[in-house]
């Protein structure tokens, strides 16, 4: 099952990698409104990019809106899932100052959330040109926002943060707790590779 993602690459650039990529995929479903998100951002999120960067990992956001009920009725959750899918394609080089400033400014469940020109607001402050923020909002990020969100439920994600680790020939799901670090699942999956995985393609 093709799931929609935002790649992120070497220093936050949304859709960069390195050739060829490593074998190790991270994808990480989460909801900007949702707090246990916020946590999981805090204390992995530098770590991803370590080992984005380290050539280690590849890891893929995915934006969804489970939470759209604790926003009073103004779907913050797709408002700034949408946004995040607008920004990684309009000025992929501010996705991750932008992903950081969402989590940053998340508003607590139960409150209306940022309106649309607070969002737009903070993708200037992030370095996003002004032309491309006033996008934001362009019907086909919202469109991708519902794929992603629809692709993450059939896929059998039901709360946010889940945490998908893969290699060749083995997967595994976790709904994150806060119990165990980024690198820990990372390295829990590398040792439950198949031998001929873990020795190389022409292992026998």
């Amino acid at each position: 099952m093709k799931l929609p993602g935002i790649p992120v690459g070497p220093h936050g650039v949304a859709g960069a990698g390195h050739p060829g990529g490593p074998e190790t995929r991270v994808d990480v479903f989460l909801d900007y409104m949702c707090p246990y998100c916020q946590k999981f951002e805090r204390e992995n999120g530098r770590t991803l990019q370590h080992l984005v960067d380290g050539g280690r990992a590849r890891w893929i956001i995915h934006p969804v809106a489970f939470l759209d009920d604790a926003s009073n009725g103004t779907r913050y959750s797709s408002r700034s899932a949408a946004a995040a899918y607008a920004v990684s394609q309009l000025a992929g080089t501010r996705f991750g100052q932008f992903h950081n400033a969402l989590f940053a400014g998340q508003p607590h469940e139960g409150t209306d959330g940022p309106s649309d020109a607070r969002i737009a607001a903070v993708a200037v402050e992030v370095g996003v040109p002004d032309a491309q923020a006033a996008q934001l909002t362009d019907p086909r990020y919202v469109t991708v926002a519902e794929a992603s969100t629809a692709s993450a439920v059939e896929f059998g994600v039901d709360g946010t943060p889940t945490v998908l680790v893969s290699r060749p020939g083995v997967s595994k799901v976790y709904s994150w707790d806060g119990s165990t670090s980024i690198v820990q699942l990372v390295d829990a999956l590398a040792q439950a590779a198949p031998a001929a995985t873990r020795m190389g393609a022409g292992a026998r």
